[in-house]
């Protein structure tokens, strides 16, 4: 039989909050085969295939965690931003155009048969799907115009899991607010809620966990830790802020008492930005990830 689960954020954010989770269960060895989908993703920062195709990385890394090559298929379409108003669309990997947001919404019921084709594609071949979400499951000024969220759980017929980023916070109006916009059938298709990036210790959420549980009638399937050395790529920029004086050390390098990078140790390198109509935006800016963690290194 196969199954179908789908990762989704009630708050407003998306930066690794969505993608860790459904990589972490596509990691998960049950005897099934498992395969990650996105439907459309948002992303400057992209992937190649094999086959020459363009698709985003969050489904990169939860393919490399099920053991498989990436496909076009597990996300049929990828926006890459040029301006705060217009992207580029890739379809299947390649570039179908640029549009606006008004042009590209007139055309998400002509684009979802192309969602469909490749979610049928793969439930064709695997047993289990892991379906990550788009932003919030609740964005109301855009729910006639979705691709990406409440069509594909019905396409799906799965059942959602919120994951909401108590880092962030806010996450017990994220969590109860999101339900309160939600249709009876929608509510229907919940199975429970995930909190992520918790720091500290975890016990001293458990007021937390009885309260998100009493007033949603939905478990909560678990309590993620914040881990500050989980280096994975980012697909987007939201988050460069964060590194861009940080060495890439380990915490635990740090407690131990090990030297640190001196000033003269410290490396800096840059990345590539692209000039839109409103400003920069950075393009594949991951790709020092590795040489960075290497040698000590910020990015800037």
């Amino acid at each position: 039989m196969l199954r179908r689960l789908q990762c989704w954020e009630p708050g407003l954010t998306s930066a690794r909050v969505l993608s860790s989770p459904a990589s972490a269960v596509c990691c998960i060895e049950q005897g099934f085969e498992w395969l990650p989908f996105k439907a459309q993703n948002m992303s400057l920062n992209s992937f190649v295939t094999v086959e020459g195709g363009e698709m985003g990385r969050a489904q990169v890394l939860q393919a490399y965690a099920c053991g498989l090559v990436p496909h076009v298929d597990m996300n049929p379409i990828l926006l890459k931003p040029e301006a705060d108003d217009r992207s580029q669309v890739i379809l299947y990997g390649k570039v179908l155009g640029s549009h606006d947001a008004g042009g590209y919404f007139t055309r998400t019921r002509e684009l979802f048969r192309f969602v469909r084709a490749s979610y049928e594609r793969l439930a064709s071949q695997y047993e289990v799907i892991v379906v990550e979400g788009a932003g919030s499951a609740a964005e109301m000024n855009l729910r006639d115009r979705d691709l990406v969220n409440w069509p594909v759980a019905e396409l799906a017929d799965a059942g959602v899991v919120l994951v909401a980023d108590i880092d962030r916070g806010g996450v017990f109006a994220q969590v109860i607010g999101t339900l309160d916009l939600l249709s009876a059938d929608e509510r229907e298709r919940l199975v429970g809620v995930i909190v992520n990036k918790f720091r500290g210790d975890t016990r001293l959420f458990a007021d937390g966990v009885a309260f998100l549980e009493a007033r949603t009638d939905l478990p909560v399937l678990g309590v993620l830790p914040f881990l500050r050395d989980l280096e994975l790529d980012q697909e987007d920029s939201v988050e460069v802020e964060r590194y861009r004086h940080t060495r890439f050390t380990s915490q635990r390098r740090e407690r131990s008492g090990d030297a640190a990078a001196t000033d003269e140790q410290l490396h800096r390198f840059q990345c590539p930005r692209r000039r839109g109509r409103r400003g920069l935006a950075l393009r594949g800016f991951t790709s020092g990830y590795p040489r960075g963690r290497r040698c000590g290194a910020s990015r800037e």
